[in-house]
This record gives structure tokens, C-alpha cells and sequence, in this order.
């Protein structure tokens, strides 16, 4: 029987992803708290190559959303600026 290397655990993410803690292969990821940072010690390519794909998905949800938030600022604004102007 053949070890798996994507091991993913239930730890705490803050993207709402699961971040895998150890793999099979012996290779390290976690969340470092006091830093907010993802601290990983990857020795298998296999699993860096998951990993790499896993960070790169990940930055791409976070610029969409920052996009989104962005956009709903501006037309949030735009209402209010509407607004004062038919007040004055």
C-alpha cells in the first residue's frame, strides 16, 4: 500500500482553506499565528507542487474578493455622493 502525500488536515486557515499540517512524506505546513504568515518546510516536490498551486488559488481568491470589496466601496460612495448632492 503506497502512502498519499496530500495529508490535509482540519487546522485553522484564515482564506477558509484547509492548510495540510504534515504529509506522508514527512514535509511540513502550518499557520504561524503571531505572524499570520504559512510556514512550510517542503522537501518533496510532489507536495510543493500542490502546495505552490494551493498559495497561487488562494492569492487569486483574495485579489477577486479585494476586487469585489473595491467595487461595492466605490458604488457605495457614488450612492452617497447622489445623495448630498440632491440634498444641497
Amino acid at each position: 500500500m503506497s502512502k498519499t502525500h496530500y495529508g490535509w488536515s482540519n487546522s485553522y486557515d484564515p482564506y477558509g482553506e484547509d492548510i495540510p499540517d504534515k504529509y506522508a512524506c514527512g514535509s511540513t505546513v502550518g499557520y504561524d499565528y503571531s505572524a499570520s504568515t504559512i510556514k512550510a518546510d517542503i522537501s518533496c516536490k510532489k507536495c510543493l507542487k500542490k502546495f505552490d498551486a494551493f498559495v497561487k488559488e488562494t492569492n487569486e481568491h483574495l485579489l477577486i474578493q479585494a476586487q469585489q470589496m473595491g467595487e461595492m466601496a466605490d458604488f457605495f460612495i457614488e450612492q452617497e455622493n447622489k445623495k448630498n448632492s440632491k440634498d444641497e
